[in-house]
């Protein structure tokens, strides 16, 4: 089942992308099995998210060469020293103070990580991210000062409750943030990938020019 979703994923992509080639999945594989982690790996599909450490690094541990971890999750500062060992991107990044704690992590171990800033367009207290727009601009130009860290673009979660258009104006709205933020500082070259878009709300994700897309239930079914 899962190749014959992965197919579909690609037509679906093939379909509605803008540069399909530029499109990525990234398979959240949060309270998935190995098993069905590995039946990813050998239909061509490396990239997993992963929102816990603890069992992204037994993950790891247990999977055959070959699979990229990008963390998808909240991350607690008291944590931060694992990333280096588990991750190459994490899409969750909202702060200074945490972006600071993170460069240091990847001096140490000689490494750079991806990252992208969330933004919370939807502006719902759940959710973590960058409220305005100000706001990303001050992370944005903090960030670009660390050399172990490379921030590669944005990242929003759709309201899953809202209407299809307005989850395409939220979408919209983050491809004109990201946009704007390249020509701003001058960093059209890598600040390139938007994070958006899950089950529910990919295809509408991949019409405003998602290049990462975070798909769970819609590859691997629902989740016990």
């Amino acid at each position: 089942m899962i190749a014959e979703q992965l197919l579909q994923i690609k037509r679906t992509i093939q379909l509605y992308a803008p540069d399909p080639g530029k499109v990525k999945l990234i398979a959240v594989s949060k309270k998935q099995t190995i098993d069905k982690m590995q039946v990813c790996l050998d239909s061509g599909q490396t990239v997993f998210g992963e929102n816990f450490l603890q069992e992204a690094q037994s993950k790891k541990e247990l999977l055959q060469q070959g699979a990229e971890f990008h963390f998808i999750g909240r991350l607690q500062k008291n944590k931060i020293k694992r990333i280096p060992s588990l991750f190459s991107t994490l899409h969750t990044l909202t702060d200074y103070e945490t972006a600071q704690l993170l460069n240091q992590h990847f001096a140490k171990s000689q490494q750079v990580l991806q990252v992208l800033l969330q933004v919370n367009l939807s502006q719902e207290t759940s959710k973590a991210g960058l409220l305005d727009f100000s706001s990303l601009q001050y992370v944005t130009e903090q960030v670009l000062t660390l050399p172990n860290l490379k921030l590669i673009g944005l990242m929003t979660i759709g309201d899953p409750q809202a209407t299809a258009t307005s989850t395409q104006k939220l979408f919209a709205q983050l491809r004109s943030y990201q946009e704007q933020l390249a020509k701003q500082f001058a960093i059209e070259d890598q600040f390139i990938e938007l994070s958006m878009g899950m089950s529910h709300d990919y295809i509408l994700a991949l019409q405003e020019g998602a290049t990462f897309i975070r798909l769970g239930q819609s590859l691997f079914g629902s989740r016990k």
